[in-house]
Order: C-alpha cells, then sequence, then structure tokens
C-alpha cells in the first residue's frame, strides 16, 4: 500500500512538472511569435531628426545586441551597490552620468534609488564572477537576463560593473540602456567603439581616460534608440529594410 501512495504522489507530481513545462513553452512561443511582427513608423522616426545614411548605419551597428533592439520601457531606477565602501567621487561619476542619460532616453526616467534598484552598479570590485561562479577576466560587466528567463525583448532589470583598477563604468552602463560594440571603425571615438586608433596621446586622455566622455554621435544613437516610434524586439534586418538601406551602403 506504501509503495501504491509513492507512485500516485510521483505521478501527480511528474503530471505538474510536464503541464508547466507545457505552458512556460506556450507562453514563450507566444512573445516570441508575438515580437516577430514588431515593425516601426518609418515616416515619425525619420520626422524626428532626418536622419542620414551614414547616421542610421551607425545606428544599426551599435544599437541592434543580438539583431534586436533591447530597451527599456520602464524608469531606471539606480543602485549603487556598498556606497559604504566607496569614496564619494565614484559615487558622484554616477550621479553624472544620470544626469547626461536623462535627456537623451527620455520619455523613459532614470534616477538613483537607496535600495530595491532595477540597475544595481558594482563598483571597484575585486574580480568580476559569472552566475557559474567562474571568474571572467574582463575590465568591465553587464548583465542583462537572457529572454528565455523575461519572455520580453524590453530590459526590466540589469546589473554592471567595474574592476578596482579600471574606470569603464561608462561604457557598462550604456551596454546596460541597450547599446553593443560596433563592428565597424569610425573616424570618431565612441564609449562603444570595437576598434579605434588615437592621433596623440592627449587626445587618449581627454576621451578614454575620462570617466564622463561620451561623443555627439554617441548621444545621437540613444535619442534615436529610445524614440517612441522604435520598438523592443524590432529586428535589425527589417530596419535595415525599412530604412532601404543593408550593411553593403558602407
Amino acid at each position: 500500500m506504501f509503495s501504491k501512495k509513492w507512485r500516485l504522489a510521483f505521478r501527480i507530481f511528474c503530471s505538474i512538472l510536464f503541464a508547466l513545462g507545457a505552458l512556460f513553452t506556450i507562453l514563450f512561443v507566444a512573445a516570441l511569435c508575438i515580437q516577430s511582427s514588431i515593425t516601426m513608423n518609418v515616416e515619425e522616426f525619420q520626422k524626428e531628426g532626418n536622419y542620414s545614411k551614414e547616421t542610421m548605419m551607425l545606428f544599426a551597428d551599435v544599437a541592434f545586441p543580438y539583431d534586436r533592439i533591447r530597451k527599456w520601457d520602464e524608469d531606471i531606477k539606480v543602485e549603487i551597490v556598498y556606497t559604504d565602501k566607496l569614496n564619494e567621487s565614484l559615487i558622484l561619476e554616477i550621479d553624472s552620468i544620470i544626469a547626461i542619460l536623462s535627456p537623451l532616453i527620455h520619455p523613459v526616467k532614470i534616477y538613483k534609488v537607496p535600495e530595491n534598484g532595477n540597475l544595481k552598479v558594482y563598483r571597484k570590485v575585486d574580480s568580476i564572477i559569472e552566475s557559474n561562479g567562474k571568474e571572467i577576466a574582463t575590465r568591465g560587466f553587464c548583465y542583462i537576463p537572457p529572454l528565455i528567463k523575461t519572455l520580453s525583448w524590453d530590459i526590466k532589470y540589469a546589473e554592471v560593473s567595474d574592476i578596482w583598477y579600471c574606470n569603464c563604468i561608462f561604457h557598462e552602463i550604456l551596454h546596460a540602456i541597450g547599446l553593443q560594440h560596433s563592428l565597424y571603425p569610425y573616424p570618431f571615438y565612441m564609449n562603444m567603439s570595437g576598434t579605434y586608433i588615437f592621433d596623440s596621446y592627449e587626445e587618449m586622455e581627454e576621451k578614454l581616460y575620462n570617466p564622463l566622455y561620451i561623443s555627439e554621435e554617441e548621444k545621437l544613437i540613444i535619442k534615436m534608440l529610445y524614440s517612441p516610434h522604435i520598438k523592443s524586439g524590432l529586428k535589425k534586418k527589417k530596419f535595415l529594410k525599412l530604412m532601404n538601406l543593408n550593411d553593403y551602403n558602407r
């Protein structure tokens, strides 16, 4: 009798697991189907800035991580973790970055909170550890939960960190709002530049070693990304087609 009860309980448990798995699969597929049809209002988008071909190609290069738009559609609440261990200048840098980004990502708001933030900032850490417990050999890191966890291309949570000997927190925060490294070289330096050769040490000091530097081109790309006429989930391929562009236009 005892063994029969356990067998019945095991069958019920397996049935529940199967039902939950099936439900999750249905929700996941439904989310993908809905967001695969996402498009954009080309006319209204172009009215905002009458963007040049070069600007749109730059946008296509850095604003489509994993070949899709990912951005916030709710307030970004910045929480600096372990503030008691940081000097005032490190906290003020975050305040300045928030002030720089605030007008660029409108109508989304970004502000600092003491707790329960959805963008957590870890400054000057000794090492950066992945979720699997392995240390990463990098100067900074940005974590955004994958689609399988959120069922949405919208960014709703992120964590950023920079190592103690490097000041790259602005770069990581730009990842957290939806930018990726550039794949192509440009005649100007960006926080998200994949490759760039400085003309002089003075230029390197002004741009690379300035924790608050951001190029005008990068500012424009962020404004374009947070246009209400661009939606999370939009595919890069569809964007290029709608704008009558392709990667051969470079």
